[in-house]
């Protein structure tokens, strides 16, 4: 089989490539939307993109991960008119006894909110929305508690959101806590205007936190054009699909494009695009010297392994051992031509309108 592999990326021992995330800031944030701003710590990622911001979390997962590559935020502004997923909750006390209330935000279990004998439902309420708010970087903020009721919604409005899972459970006799209501986050940005202005700069990797199907389709035309003769400035792009292995098979066949990389998070409670910036983070490690490594084996850290994936799919080969997951190829997108199950010709190349699969062996194939 013959893949075409672009040299331009192979560098020197040691050689730092430049990683671009795309997810939204918060109102806190000092940047600037549509201007990409370098994140050189969870710090300063805080500060710039607003604490428990997606923008500012993905940053955060990617520096945990790898801090040799260059690690660009492009901070996006939430539509005007979105709306934040929101849970509501409410607490049950009947002389209540020493103990605690335990709480879990997408998968991490937080500091649990002390009880103390004899508490009210209203001070037990307000003691969960303060530890809550304790944790800058959980996507969440929590109102309310003087009443014995009290709300958890996302740190920014939009659809995003809707992959927060949270549970809060008493550990206390005489304490209960229930969910009341939820409702979910509406509308996403539109990020193409905001890849057009990019410019000539080169993103050897981007994350990308918006899997919506328009998004995806302008991250692909961007990153086509930018692989194109004219700008030979290509890079691959990370997007974190979620679902069983149905609903993600059925999101990949609309995704035809060799440069974008669909990361399986299934359905784990931590966010898509964590997902997706931590597989970046240790994928570009290893392809930044040598565009055509193998990355079979390749330990993503920090992966919860709450996945419901019981088998392997010729689209999400990956496994998960000792806390880590593992990368077993970087898939771009799906599909079988006959006599060829990994898409495209007898050489390798993809055709048009087919989907393809590559692994990082093709760094960068030429469609």
């Amino acid at each position: 089989m013959f893949q075409e592999v672009d040299p331009s990326l192979a560098g020197g021992s040691g050689d730092i490539k430049r990683a671009l995330i795309v997810a939204c800031k918060s109102d806190a944030g000092t940047a600037p939307a549509g201007k990409p701003v370098r994140a050189l710590s969870e710090g300063r990622a805080s500060a710039l993109l607003g604490a428990g911001s997606p923008a500012a979390i993905l940053a955060r997962a990617f520096l945990s991960v790898n801090r040799v590559e260059e690690c660009w935020v492009l901070p996006v502004d939430a539509p005007a008119a979105a709306t934040p997923w929101r849970s509501e909750f409410s607490v049950e006390a009947d002389s209540a006894r020493q103990g605690a209330v335990a709480i879990t935000v997408c998968g991490a279990r937080i500091d649990a909110a002390a009880v103390a004998p004899g508490a009210s439902a209203g001070e037990i309420a307000a003691a969960i929305v303060a530890r809550i708010n304790a944790e800058m970087w959980l996507p969440v903020e929590a109102a309310g508690g003087l009443d014995g009721t009290f709300s958890v919604s996302a740190t920014v409005p939009g659809s995003w959101g809707n992959a927060i899972s949270v549970s809060i459970e008493s550990e206390a006799p005489g304490v209960s806590v229930g969910s009341v209501s939820e409702s979910r986050g509406s509308q996403a940005a539109n990020i193409e205007p905001l890849l057009k202005k990019l410019g000539n700069v080169r993103y050897n990797y981007i994350v990308s936190d918006f899997s919506e199907q328009a998004n995806v389709v302008a991250l692909a035309t961007e990153l086509t054009d930018r692989f194109s003769a004219l700008r030979q400035i290509g890079g691959r792009a990370f997007v974190a699909i979620t679902g069983d292995k149905e609903t993600m098979l059925g999101k990949a066949a609309t995704v035809n494009n060799p440069h974008i990389c669909l990361v399986p998070r299934g359905e784990n409670p931590q966010l898509p695009g964590e997902w997706a910036a931590r597989w970046c983070a240790a994928a570009c490690r290893v392809l930044a010297d040598d565009p055509a490594a193998n990355t079979n084996g390749l330990a993503v850290p920090r992966l919860s392994q709450h996945h419901q994936l019981k088998e392997k799919s010729p689209l999400f080969p990956y496994n998960g051992e000792g806390g880590h997951e593992h990368i077993e190829s970087l898939p771009t997108n799906r599909g079988a031509v006959r006599g060829n199950p990994r898409g495209g010709d007898k050489r390798g190349r993809a055709e048009q309108g087919r989907p393809v699969e590559l692994d990082a062996r093709a760094k960068d194939a030429a469609a």
